[in-house]
Order: structure tokens, then C-alpha cells, then sequence
């Protein structure tokens, strides 16, 4: 029967590297130092929330913290100054004095921090408050291990030398070193590292019964997809920017991290090529790529109007050849779907100023509030959902002055291409399923159009039942606050307008999670980071 310790495996999952040093060893020592002191009593606690095998990362996490700090690696240090240049202070929650607080140094609210944010991103079913007692007595029990540790404790060059990026690279060891600090350095592993694990291999095994170069082609879609264009819980950060905050922080040169887009993945039309480029249609958006052909060994096979699907991701001013590849005849069913296709032209969006989309939005609030009578939120019936946006279609369409050709296209795209929840749009197929006595809260959202949530009539009561403000409770106000499906607008939104009228939000923990309110929200809604603005198209687009 295995002690109940930790050992080598637990603590590598947390570096680059795989076989271990006498200096891993020795941190290894200290993490067991620090599991031996945590009482039963806190273990039963912890292990309400984490597994155990997730006690023993943690334990391993908490040291890499102290490795990092002691070792002069950078995670740490790159974190606090991304965080103090948006907040303009140390750390989130806790209440820093200046003599207690050595910034550079190891301290105990550092800990805290860092047992909450491992705690509140290894499970979500839990929302785990950082003045938890439980995290406070970890966090002595650490802090006097280090402390004793702190004269004697090696650092570890290997690691340091492990994040050294070298003087002379291009794009593919740029993105090496992106991937290596967001999937092999510790502050990631709690969070991304483990989404990227735990979405992967419920990914292969529903492809399990494909060929196995098919399952590589999906393991390399999913590590580019996080490389490029996934957030981390900490400050809705992608990993490029972490790269290169991380390589600035450290004193290295960036070598153009900071230049490094988002990835684009889709369907191009190959046009033609120089001794340099290839140039590529991308066919949803009509728009014009060129592609270095210091990243593509294949340009001598390609035929004009061959269709590529392709990953792209552009460094330094050109666009590089990142992920899988395969191309195909010229289709024209293909590129016809691909032209109708809204998600497929939205994928690149991001290389378009979004002047008229704001001005769209800014049309479509005014709509909003004329008909809610001032309102950004209105809770209805179920089944007087649709009224409500037909009537937001007709009276929007009235400002606009639309033919009645131009206002028919319009809801034929609502329909085909729309925002709204799929279930709003069949509505004539499906009333028998709808519910007359089941609230909706409609919330028109100025960074992206209508949203429909259920279960939130208590918390966004109409002005004539304001009454109903009684009946929130903490939970109520947590589970909003942490929530991934409530967008970051909706808890802003509520928290201006009801801030002096629900007495709890002024106890704790509310109170100190408002005071953190954009950094909560990084934190429990980076879906809303991720993606691009969902509009409600309404008449010309």
C-alpha cells in the first residue's frame, strides 16, 4: 500500500522537463513537509472540493510558488506586474500593508491568493471565498516551512534555462516557447493546462474508433487552438501575451511575441504566388492572406483556385502556416455555404476595426430602451418572449426605413444566422413546450445585442415589483458573479443599478468580490473573452 505522500510525478507534472534533478528532489522534500502539516481536520475539508490526488498538486503548486520566487523565474512576477498595471496594487482581495509585504519576496498573502485561484479553477462546482479559514491556516503552515527553508533552498538553474528563449528564431520557436510556458509552467496548471487536458481527452474518446493520424490531426487543432486563441482565468490573458509579458518581464528580447494574432482556421482559395508569398482568399469573408512561404514546403503542388483549409497565424507582419492542412478541388457548393455562413465570416473579425459595429449596437440599445422604457432589462412570460422581439424587429426596422424586401431579408437571417436561442426561434414549431408560467430576463447587452436568461426574475425584477429585491440572497449573487453563461455586461449592469438597494452586497464576501469585480470577471467568464461579438443582426449589414 503507497503512503500518503507526495511523490516525483506529482511534482513534475509541474515542469518542462521529465526527469528530475537533486534540486527537484529537494522540493519534493519541502512539499511533503508542507502535507504532513496540513491537520485532518482541513483534509476532510478539502477533500469536500479536490480529490486528493488535486490535495497533493496543490501542495506541489503552493512550493513552485516559492521555487519560482526563489529561482528568479518569472510566472509569478510576470502575473503581479499584468495585475498591478490594471488594478494598481499587489494582489486581489487581501489587504496588504506595507510593512507586512515584500514584493519580490515570499509572502503569506501571496499563498492565500494562490490556494484560492488553485481551488476555484481545478473544480467549478464550488465557489470557494478567499478569507476561508481553511486557506489561511495552509497558508501559515507554508509560509513557516519557507521561512525555514528560505537560508538554505537551492535554485533551479534547469528551470530557469528551461524559459530562456533563444536570440535567433522565428515564428515555430516562438510559438514553442508560448506553448511550453502555458502548458508546462506552474501558474497554468490548475487552469488551462487542465481544461486543455480534461476537453482533449473527451474529444479522442469520442473519436476513438478513428484512424490514428486523424486523432494526432485533433490533438495539434486542440494545443494551436489554446496556443492562440483561448484565455486564462488570471486577467483573460491568451498565451501569446503571457509569452511575451513573461520574456519582457525576465529582461529577454520578445522576438515578436507582442505581434502574434489570433489563429485563423478555415476554408482559403489559393490565387497565385511570388518568389515570397502565397496568396490566399479567405472564401467566407472574401478577404486577401498572404502567406510566407517560409512556413509552407507544399506551394510547388498548389493550383489556382484549389481550395486550402488551413491554419494561419501572422508574426511579425506575415502570416504563418500553424496546425493541419489538407486541400481539396474547387467546390462550388462548398464556397456557397461558406459565403452564407456567419460564424465562419465572423472568425475573422477580429482584423476589422469595429467602428460600425459599435454605432450597430448603439442603434439597437436606443430601440431597446425606447421600447422598455429606459430599461436595459425587461422579465416576461415565456411564451411573451417573441412578441417582445418581433415587436425590437419591427420597431428597430421602422428606424432604419427598410423596404419591405429589405426587412423580409432581414428576419430571413435572424432566423437562419441569429443571436437568439435556437428554442425563440421555432417558437411556431414548439408551443406546445412552452411554459406560460416560466420567466425569461431579456438583457440587451451594449457589447453584443440581446441575451436570454432563465432564472433571473428574482434578481432583474421589472421596476413594478422592485420588492421582489428582498428575496436575493448571497447565493443568488454568487452564482451570477461565477457563472460562465452570464456575461460580464449583466453583473456591471446589475451591480450600478442595484448597488445601494440589496443591503448584502455591502457584507462580506460580496463586498470584497465587488471591490475585485473586473478581475472576478476575467477570472469566472473568460468564455465571454474568447469570443467574438455576437450581434443581432437587424436590417443592413
Amino acid at each position: 500500500m503507497k503512503k500518503d505522500q507526495i511523490y516525483i510525478n506529482h511534482w513534475l507534472q509541474l515542469k518542462p522537463y521529465t526527469n528530475e534533478t537533486n534540486i527537484d528532489l529537494y522540493y519534493l522534500n519541502i512539499c511533503n513537509t508542507i502535507y504532513a502539516k496540513i491537520d485532518i481536520g482541513e483534509k476532510i475539508v478539502l477533500l469536500s472540493y479536490i480529490s486528493q490526488d488535486d490535495l497533493k498538486m496543490l501542495t506541489c503548486f503552493i512550493v513552485s510558488y516559492f521555487e519560482d520566487v526563489i529561482s528568479k523565474i518569472g510566472f509569478w512576477e510576470t502575473f503581479q506586474q499584468q495585475y498591478k498595471s490594471q488594478n494598481n496594487k499587489q494582489l486581489p482581495f487581501y489587504a496588504i500593508a506595507n510593512q507586512d509585504y515584500n514584493e519580490g519576496d515570499i509572502n503569506i498573502q501571496d499563498i492565500s491568493f494562490l490556494i484560492w485561484y488553485y481551488i476555484n479553477t481545478i473544480q467549478k462546482e464550488h465557489s470557494i471565498s478567499p478569507f476561508n479559514k481553511f486557506i489561511l491556516d495552509i497558508s501559515l503552515s507554508a509560509m513557516e516551512v519557507f521561512e525555514e527553508e528560505y537560508e538554505y533552498v537551492p535554485e533551479n538553474d534547469k528551470l530557469k534555462t528551461c524559459y530562456t528563449l533563444a536570440k535567433n528564431v522565428d515564428f515555430y520557436d516562438v510559438r514553442e516557447f508560448i506553448q511550453k510556458v502555458i502548458f508546462s509552467g506552474f501558474l497554468f496548471y490548475p487552469d488551462i493546462n487542465q481544461r486543455h487536458d480534461l476537453e482533449l481527452e473527451e474529444l479522442l474518446l469520442e473519436k476513438k474508433d478513428e484512424e490514428e493520424y486523424m486523432k494526432l490531426s485533433y490533438i495539434r487543432e486542440f494545443r494551436e487552438t489554446y496556443t492562440f486563441n483561448k484565455k486564462s482565468s488570471l486577467l483573460a490573458m491568451s498565451a501569446s501575451e503571457w509569452g511575451y509579458h513573461f520574456l519582457k518581464n525576465t529582461h529577454q528580447k520578445t522576438q515578436g511575441a507582442e505581434t502574434i494574432s489570433k489563429r485563423v482556421v478555415g476554408f482559403f482559395l489559393y490565387k497565385n504566388q511570388d518568389k515570397n508569398l502565397i496568396y490566399l482568399e479567405h472564401i467566407a469573408s472574401g478577404k486577401s492572406f498572404e502567406l510566407t512561404k517560409k512556413s509552407f514546403d507544399d506551394y510547388n503542388n498548389l493550383k489556382e483556385d484549389e481550395i486550402l483549409y488551413i491554419g494561419l497565424v501572422k508574426w511579425e507582419g506575415y502570416w504563418w502556416f500553424s496546425g493541419n492542412y489538407y486541400k481539396q478541388e474547387f467546390n462550388a457548393d462548398l464556397i456557397l455555404d461558406q459565403k452564407n455562413s456567419a460564424v465562419d465570416r465572423a472568425s475573422v473579425n477580429f482584423l476589422n476595426p469595429t467602428e460600425y459595429t459599435q454605432s450597430f449596437l448603439e442603434d439597437q440599445k436606443k430601440t431597446f430602451l425606447k421600447l422598455n422604457k429606459g430599461s436595459l432589462t425587461i422579465t416576461l412570460p415565456e411564451n411573451k418572449v417573441d412578441d417582445f422581439i418581433q415587436s425590437f424587429i419591427t420597431h428597430h426596422n421602422d428606424t432604419l426605413k427598410l423596404s419591405k424586401e429589405e426587412i423580409k431579408e432581414s428576419e430571413e437571417r435572424i432566423k437562419k444566422e441569429g443571436f437568439f436561442h435556437e428554442e425563440f426561434s421555432n417558437q411556431e414549431e414548439d408551443q406546445n413546450f412552452i411554459d406560460v408560467n416560466e420567466k425569461v430576463v431579456l438583457f440587451f447587452n451594449p457589447s453584443s445585442g440581446i441575451e436570454i436568461f432563465y432564472g433571473l426574475e428574482t434578481i432583474f425584477p421589472n421596476e413594478t415589483h422592485n420588492s421582489n429585491l428582498l428575496e436575493i440572497t448571497k447565493s443568488d449573487i454568487i452564482s451570477l458573479l461565477f457563472s460562465p453563461e452570464y456575461s460580464p455586461e449583466l453583473i456591471h449592469y446589475f451591480i450600478k443599478k442595484f448597488k445601494n438597494k440589496v443591503s448584502i452586497l455591502k457584507e462580506s464576501p460580496l463586498k470584497e468580490y465587488i471591490a475585485e469585480l473586473d478581475f472576478l470577471l476575467q477570472f469566472s467568464k473568460i468564455n465571454h473573452y474568447e469570443e467574438q461579438n455576437r450581434i443581432t443582426f437587424i436590417g443592413n449589414s
